[in-house]
């Protein structure tokens, strides 16, 4: 059996003002400006992950410029950045002034654990086998520690939905006050005189085996970014822009909510009825929020405003791609027993898991013996009614959702069947997504 692949996820902060430590980490010792120094050492990851913020460029002409400075910024400023394997710069927001100057990255706090979530599903999404994650939360800023580790513990969460995952957060010991050890290398103000650095700890402060919890959020509505601009013409100017972009991915973004909400609560024929190039999808809406991203200004006096915002519906729809990779959910109508059958281990250990495998059974054995009694039936599209009723048993003609969920989303009157191959009826199919997402009151 091969070893799991091991992640070490780092957030940096603002590397200008860390001091030199000694940090002590299972065993191993290091002195250094930055806690992960020793766990590159000390885990000896296969992939090191660094994330950051574009608020610590002093230049660029655009969101790649913004991030290629902040690598570039990072290399120079931070212990062991040469060591990392991934940069996911995110964007921040961040004000200050300086001299009658003034730095100001404007946008939605928001934004910055979309983007996370989304590098890291994409880079999870090109992993194969179980995972070992150590999330270092030692720097950072404000509300980047928060949303990272919302961020890792997600991806995480929709991985094992295939494969063993693991993950360990570490932090360190505060840095007393009074030391004044070796700054980093970025120091505004280097002091000749420093002093010796303080001992630290790195602490495991949390190790748990990730299970996947099949409560994936779904969203508010189907739009992935909206118009963050203050007047409301240059608000209706961006939506229509938005729409004009997200044109040829329309029929993805009107599946994705639906997808998760089957992938939810074990309807595993919806979820393959409703399957799409979700990773497609996520990747236009970060195009498309990069492009947006203004920046104005020179070295010492930017203004970096993004023309969009991500919304919370961003967040199912990178939960939808990563989970329709690693668990190989083809986007297709027609849909085999046995595939069903085969996906439902992703449930092992749920209640649902009997649902779904229970449900699976009892159609193979009721169409098969329908079968036997109508032989028309195996070489045509019949309803599941149809071998109710050559069964005897009972059923409603407009189920209900709770009907829907205890029937593994296959409730009789809204599928049918050829042979051992399961579908949607064509004209039931807007009944099966209001019982997926229930519409809205007063809609």
């Amino acid at each position: 059996m091969s070893r799991p692949t091991k992640v070490l996820i780092s957030v940096v902060g603002n590397p200008e003002g860390y001091r030199e430590a000694v940090y002590h980490y299972g065993g191993h010792t290091m002195r250094s400006t930055f806690s992960s120094s020793v766990l590159l050492d000390a885990e000896n990851p296969d992939r090191a992950v660094l994330v950051g913020q574009y608020t610590l460029a002093r230049e660029g002409k655009d969101f790649g410029g913004l991030q290629e400075e902040t690598i570039k910024y990072i290399m120079g400023c931070l212990d062991g950045a040469d060591r990392f394997t991934d940069f996911v710069i995110a964007p921040g927001v961040f004000t200050s002034r300086a001299g009658g100057r003034e730095t100001a990255f404007r946008g939605d706090i928001y934004n910055f654990y979309a983007y996370v979530l989304y590098r890291l599903a994409d880079l999870f999404a090109g992993l194969r086998g179980d995972v070992e994650v150590v999330l270092d939360l030692t720097h950072g800023i404000n509300y980047m520690g928060y949303m990272t580790m919302r961020a890792v513990s997600l991806v995480l969460d929709a991985y094992s939905t295939s494969y063993r995952a693991a993950l360990k957060v570490v932090n360190s010991d505060p840095f007393p006050l009074g030391y004044s050890s070796r700054p980093s290398k970025c120091a505004a103000r280097a002091d000749a005189n420093y002093g010796p650095p303080p001992d630290l700890g790195l602490n495991v402060v949390l190790e748990v085996d990730v299970v996947p919890s099949f409560n994936y959020p779904i969203g508010r509505g189907s739009h992935v970014l909206r118009p963050s601009a203050a007047s409301s013409e240059e608000k209706a100017r961006l939506g229509k822009e938005l729409e004009e972009r997200f044109a040829g991915a329309r029929a993805c973004l009107a599946k994705y909510r639906y997808f998760v909400a089957a992938v939810n609560t074990g309807s595993l024929l919806a979820a393959f009825s409703f399957a799409d190039d979700f990773g497609r999808c996520a990747d236009a809406a970060v195009e498309l929020f990069a492009s947006s991203v203004e920046v104005t200004g020179d070295k010492g006096s930017l203004a970096v405003v993004p023309k969009y915002s991500f919304t919370d519906s961003f967040e199912s729809l990178v939960v939808a791609g990563l989970i329709r990779e690693v668990v190989g959910i083809e986007g297709k109508a027609e849909v085999e027993l046995d595939e069903l059958d085969e996906k439902a281990e992703i449930y092992r250990g749920k209640a649902v898991y009997s649902v779904v495998k229970n449900e699976v059974d009892s159609l193979r054995k009721m169409i098969g013996e329908g079968v036997q009694k109508d032989r028309g039936a195996a070489t045509s599209w019949t309803p599941l009614t149809r071998y109710a009723d050559l069964a005897g048993v009972k059923y409603s003609p407009d189920p209900d959702s709770r009907t829907f969920f205890a029937h593994a989303g296959m409730p009789y009157a809204l599928v049918e069947a050829m042979g051992t191959k399961l579908r949607y009826r064509g004209d039931r199919l807007e009944r099966v997504k209001s019982l997926l997402i229930p519409p809205a009151r007063g809609t």
